[in-house]
């Protein structure tokens, strides 16, 4: 049975990359709506986000969430492929690293800021649900009924995802406009003189840059895959390892690998200004290689030895998605194609790797080590076997 579940998150993370590549292709060819597609995508997603609470039963549920996921990653997309448009040609070292910074700062906090809405929540059988996503949680848990104020949590991201949006609708129209003009001037000179020349297509890319971008693509399907599950599967793992841990203790952990990561990717956007790409992502390998072989052997050993090495890695790991594309770019073109490609690698792993690892972390806890090690060193190998490829690329 578990393998037909497998099967099921598979195809899901196939239809996540048939929709991402879909993204990717719409931006490409309508580079002049990229801000408005972000805008519309913002716009659906808080919408949809805001009525969860309001699902009534199951299947409007599960119809809400799906649509959550589908703009999710329509965003995710949609906003890496803006970003590394916009920053083409530049030094967009620290401007990627302060994005990636906020999307972990988010991922740490998220938790603190939504306990308020969590911790009235009691255990009882004679009080009547609340609403409707109470009767949604008894379908789930008989015995559970609940007081809390979750229901006010959803419109609250909702209206906020809302309006973020406005600021890319600003930049669409002005894109529009831009556009507007740029086609009144072109069709004024080509109906004077033959002086104005329409842009040449991009020549085909020569196999070795398609080649790097491919190892490339690998690298990040490989290294974000392992981040989000070992961040995942960290209170798992010390609940079911040989330390027995709490519930409680597995959750500081996962803070503090968070923690650390976090604070690794704030420094991170000052040394963009004074430290090469390549200085640092040498610098972040030999911290994850280090760490991670580290807890090879004492992750079992004690509490505080866990938490360190855990430390370690998590300040290790934290630079090397943004460090890597800055560090990418510097060789070659990111147009829309490649980030999408680079975009929908780093949204697989995630899709992929925290399935097939949680059917053996139960019976083997110590396979979340011993698999993060291996990603840790094919991402080395693939590293060096992209450097070399820039060498010839020069």
């Amino acid at each position: 049975m578990h393998w037909l579940f497998i099967g099921l998150i598979l195809e899901y993370a196939l239809m996540d990359w048939q929709r991402a590549i879909q993204v990717g292709l719409f931006m490409t060819n309508y580079p002049h709506l990229n801000n408005l597609f972000v805008f519309g995508g913002l716009v659906s997603l808080g919408l949809v986000t805001a009525l969860v609470p309001f699902a009534g039963d199951l299947p409007n549920l599960f119809i809400l969430l799906f649509f959550v996921g589908f703009l999710i990653a329509a965003v995710h997309t949609g906003g890496n492929v803006l970003c590394l448009d916009i920053w083409s040609g530049f030094d967009s070292g620290p401007h990627i690293h302060s994005i990636h910074f906020c999307y972990s700062f988010g991922a740490f906090f998220a938790p603190i800021l939504a306990s308020p809405f969590l911790s009235k929540r009691i255990q009882t059988d004679e009080l009547p649900p609340s609403g409707h996503f109470d009767h949604l949680l008894r379908q789930f848990h008989p015995h559970l009924i609940t007081t809390t104020e979750i229901t006010k949590l959803y419109p609250i991201i909702g209206i906020g995802t809302f309006l973020v949006s406005f600021g890319f609708l600003h930049y669409g129209i002005e894109d529009l406009k831009r556009r507007k003009s740029v086609l009144k001037t072109a069709t004024d000179l080509d109906s004077n003189s033959d002086e104005y020349e329409k842009p040449q297509e991009q020549k085909a890319t020569p196999f070795l840059t398609q080649l790097l971008v491919a190892l490339f693509s690998l690298f990040l399907f490989l290294y974000v895959g392992m981040e989000y599950c070992f961040g995942t599967y960290l209170t798992t793992f010390a609940y079911e390892s040989r330390l027995n841990l709490t519930r409680i203790q597995g959750a500081n952990l996962t803070a503090i690998f968070w923690g650390a990561f976090s604070f690794m990717r704030f420094l991170a956007i000052f040394a963009a200004f004074y430290i090469s790409p390549l200085v640092v992502l040498a610098f972040s390998f030999v911290i994850c290689f280090f760490g991670t072989f580290t807890l090879i052997f004492i992750a079992e050993q004690s509490y505080e030895a866990l938490a360190l090495g855990t430390g370690v890695l998590g300040f290790g790991m934290g630079t090397i998605f943004a460090t890597g594309l800055s560090w990418l770019e510097k060789y070659i073109n990111i147009n829309n194609g490649a980030g999408t490609i680079l975009v929908v690698a780093g949204t697989l792993g995630p899709d992929m790797f925290p399935v097939l690892l949680g059917q053996f972390l139960e019976k083997s806890p110590m396979v979340l080590i011993y698999t993060q090690f291996g990603v840790i060193v094919a991402c080395i190998i693939l590293f060096i076997g992209s450097y070399c490829i820039t060498k010839r690329l020069k």
